[in-house]
Formats: structure tokens, sequence, C-alpha cells
């Protein structure tokens, strides 16, 4: 299965430390506590749970891996993680369908990440995928 990683070969953030209207207080120590165990077995979907609604199963896209926490000059902790998609995840992040990523963190525990469509702005700035040049610039240069 390919990984997507931000380019220059970073790993992809998925969560910051910082204070959530919707969501709660996630200061630094309780990001490293949550994600200092976090679940290697978590999906990777499409949407969040709560959007797929009657019993249906969410698509997988595939998985997070390799999760690592850093801390930046002003405290702030981020999580990053590589993101191994499966044959749908790679065809969705291929046509441009995917924008950004979201956690599930149920009871301080990672269920799953949810894979944003490009019409939905994920929680945590910066956790969007690289965007991908798809056109050259010609320009027309008079001496």
């Amino acid at each position: 299965m390919p990984k997507v990683r931000w380019e220059d070969e970073k790993k992809i953030k998925i969560f910051e430390s910082g204070n959530y209207p919707r969501h709660g207080n996630y200061p630094p120590e309780r990001v490293k506590r949550i994600f200092s165990k976090t679940n290697e077995n978590a999906e990777a979907i499409f949407l969040h749970s709560s959007n797929w609604k009657g019993g249906a199963d969410p698509v997988v896209l595939g998985k997070p891996m390799n999760f690592e926490i850093q801390e930046d000059k002003t405290g702030k902790v981020n999580v990053y993680a590589d993101l191994e998609l499966n044959a749908t995840g790679k065809q969705f992040y291929d046509t441009g369908v995917l924008k950004g990523v979201s956690v599930e963190i149920p009871g301080d525990k990672l269920t799953k990440i949810a894979l944003l469509p490009n019409q939905i702005n994920p929680a945590v700035k910066g956790a969007e995928f690289a965007e991908q040049l798809g056109y050259f610039e010609f320009m027309e240069i008079e001496e």
C-alpha cells in the first residue's frame, strides 16, 4: 500500500494541543498522554463515524502508523503520523477528493482518523494534504 506524506517527506500532521470550542481543551500533557499510547490498529476512514448513519460501516481508506509527538519552542505539542492508504484511499487521494485529516479520540483514546473531503476544513490548522501541482506556467519574455 502506498504511503501518503506531506511535501518534503514529512509525516502528516494529525493533531495539535489547544482549545477546541466544540471538543474542549487539549493541553500539551493531555495530548502527549493520548498519543503516547496510541492504537496503531486505528483505521483511517472517509469522514467521521458520526456521518455514517443507519448502521452503515464507514469506508476504510487505510491506516495511520509510526506516530510521532513533537513539542515546539512555544510548548505546543503536534502529533504526526504516516498514512498508509489502501486502493480506495489511493484513488480518493489521486483524484483530489481528500483535503484534510481529523481524529476521533473518545475517552482520550484514538479510535479512528477521519480523512476529510475537499469541502470540509479540519479543526487543526495544517492538517491538510499538500497541494499537488498539476500544471506548468508558460511566460513569454521580451528582450
